[in-house]
């Protein structure tokens, strides 16, 4: 399998996982996407369709990425009973594509948002709270 081009670096080093060994940004395929929010895709794909369009294109489909905001969550622990506690603040920005739902996040916004499974899990709460 063919490597593909990197949104950031432009150089054809993408892996199969969606890393750039590069510039350490990450892809998050739609399926990815698909498999931790079922059924959610699409609304997510609707929300990136309106954010401003970034100079960057999509690895799969070549469509302009556009930048979106992905809240954090802001608490973590037992909200019943009182025992929850702020979590650091983890929203960043990424570039996702209305087209096949990937979502592109450079290297300094994956750190900012608490690494590559806090963001993948954040994605995943964004989709479900916009269904």
């Amino acid at each position: 399998m063919p490597l593909r081009t990197c949104p950031s670096c432009q150089k054809d080093a993408l892996t199969v996982h969606g890393e750039c060994p590069n510039c350490r940004g990450e892809w998050v395929s739609g399926a990815r996407m698909d498999a931790k929010a079922p059924g959610r895709l699409p609304y997510l794909r609707k929300h990136v369709a309106r954010g401003p369009p970034s100079e960057k294109s999509c690895p799969w489909c070549g469509v302009a990425l556009k930048a979106f905001d992905v809240p954090g969550a802001q608490f973590e622990g037992d909200l019943f009973w009182g025992k929850e506690t702020p979590r650091a603040d983890t929203h960043c920005v990424a570039e996702g594509c209305a087209g096949c739902g990937g979502v592109w996040v450079e290297a300094d916004q994956l750190a900012r948002g608490g690494g590559r499974d806090a963001v993948a899990a954040n994605l995943a709460r964004l989709a479900e709270a916009l269904a």
